[in-house]
């Protein structure tokens, strides 16, 4: 749920003018919501400490891949407490970018839902639950804008 030095020069670089103008179109009306949401693989986490959120696991899990009962459950909820974090350090993030902008930062703060999805969108469409390769893992860690709309009729 860090968010790197690079990340923060992209975020800097180019995320200010595609919120400016989703900002900007919620303005006029045709927005109905605009979700932030943040993704996980589908490795359960068990944190050895307290880290993005997440409360250490109880030493059961800890270092386990298990998809079995408690450790199973824990690890999901735990996935789905990360995805929040990293959705949220980005929202919070944009806010510190955007800070000299208060028309966008109100938009931010009015328009905007952070929530975490946990594992189960992988950005391959297939069940969720599958196992894949760390390449594939690294690409489910991610936070996604999603913005909607609705066309007006004119009468």
């Amino acid at each position: 749920c860090e968010i790197t030095d690079e990340s923060k020069q992209v975020m800097t670089s180019s995320f200010g003018s595609i919120f400016q103008q989703v900002c900007k179109t919620a303005a006029s009306g045709f927005i109905e919501a605009i979700m932030l949401e943040g993704h996980t693989d589908n490795v359960p986490f068990f944190p050895g400490e307290r880290v993005c959120g997440v409360e250490r696991a109880h030493h059961a899990c800890l270092g386990k891949r298990t998809n079995s009962g408690e450790c199973a459950a824990l690890g999901f909820a735990n996935n789905v407490r990360l995805s929040a974090a990293r959705a949220q350090n980005v929202f919070f993030q944009m806010r510190e970018i955007l800070n000299g902008h208060p028309e966008i930062t109100s938009c931010l703060e009015a328009k905007f839902v952070v929530a975490g999805r946990g594992p189960v969108e992988p950005t391959d469409g297939k069940a969720w639950g599958l196992s894949r390769p760390e390449s594939e893992n690294e690409k489910n860690r991610r936070v996604v804008i999603k913005v909607r709309a609705t066309s007006r009729t004119r009468r």
